[in-house]
């Protein structure tokens, strides 16, 4: 326990020095509009980082994500030029999302493929499959009742930590979410405890699926538009979350309140960035090193507590 409190701590500070640092430096980071939009951007991709965080704390690690939020995408976009009905056409993507998170599991869990390889083949599948829907384009006709979705400012928030907290509750509370930590920690001595390690590796990544698609369905609401690669910048966005919020790329081990000070702390720089007109470019190499910094702290936590 002592772990993550320590871990969270710190960068709860990391946050608080940002926001206030931004806040005196930039007059527009205080406004209620840019907060509003920072809430938005934060919401899109925590959902992705909860799902990453399920994966890390198996040992295991998702680079598909982020070409399921495109793929999930690319699935509203066809279904609404299709005139498939609102209810019906997100439940289908979110039913697309969850499969590519199932063909993951069976691959990693069943056939016993490195998570790196399967998600890195996965990551090129799924992105293929979205252009080939799209034939590269982009699909902008959604219905009314589509738009009606956005027009509430605080659903991404409130979805995002409604999340959060029942993942929370099942890693604290649940049979299941000491079996993911087993898996994690020692995958030998799970077998040997009667764990089943293969269903539980399904049912982790069918969840990072779904919340990439859950994520997709946020992100296509706001903007409006459904692309291949909609969601691209988000997979180095929730790793780096995941990281810095104290789950260790080893395993065993999961900060869920962590990744959401994580994601807070990305969205910040990110925002702040923009706002001071820093370059693409450069806020790709700030991103880079703050990833390098979080796998230090992280790496840094682990041994001084062993």
């Amino acid at each position: 326990m002592r772990f993550r409190l320590e871990q969270r701590w710190i960068v709860l500070a990391l946050l608080l020095a940002l926001v206030t640092g931004f806040s005196v430096s930039l007059a527009r980071f205080p406004t209620a509009n840019n907060l509003t939009q920072l809430a938005l951007q934060l919401a899109e991709v925590g959902v992705v980082s909860l799902g990453m965080t399920l994966v890390i704390s198996t040992a295991g690690i998702d680079l598909s994500a982020a070409s399921v939020v495109g793929l999930t995408s690319v699935c509203l976009g066809w279904f609404a030029a299709h005139d498939v009905s609102l209810l019906t056409m997100i439940l289908l993507s979110l039913l697309a999302a969850g499969a590519c998170g199932l063909a993951n599991g069976l691959l990693v869990g069943y056939l016993g493929i490195s998570p790196i390889l399967t998600t890195l083949a996965t990551m090129v599948l799924f992105n293929g499959v979205a252009l080939a829907i799209s034939r590269g384009e982009a699909f902008s006709r959604f219905p009314d009742s589509f738009a009606l979705l956005g027009q509430s400012e605080l659903a991404p928030a409130l979805v995002f930590a409604a999340l959060a907290a029942a993942l929370a509750f099942a890693y604290r509370r649940t049979l299941w979410g000491r079996r993911v930590l087993a898996v994690g920690a020692n995958p030998v001595a799970a077998e040997f405890s009667t764990i089943n390690r293969r269903a539980t590796l399904l049912s982790v990544y069918w969840l990072s699926g779904t919340l990439a698609g859950v994520a997709a369905v946020l992100l296509t609401v706001r903007v409006a538009t459904a692309k291949a690669d909609v969601g691209q910048a988000m997979l180095l966005q929730a790793i780096s979350a995941v990281v810095l919020g104290g789950t260790p790329l080893e395993g065993g081990r999961a900060s869920l309140s962590g990744t959401v000070l994580g994601v807070a702390t990305f969205a910040v720089v990110s925002n702040g960035m923009n706002l001071a007109g820093v370059s693409p470019f450069r806020q790709t190499v700030a991103s880079g090193l703050v990833l390098l910094a979080a796998v230090g702290l992280n790496q840094w936590m682990l041994r001084r507590e062993s």
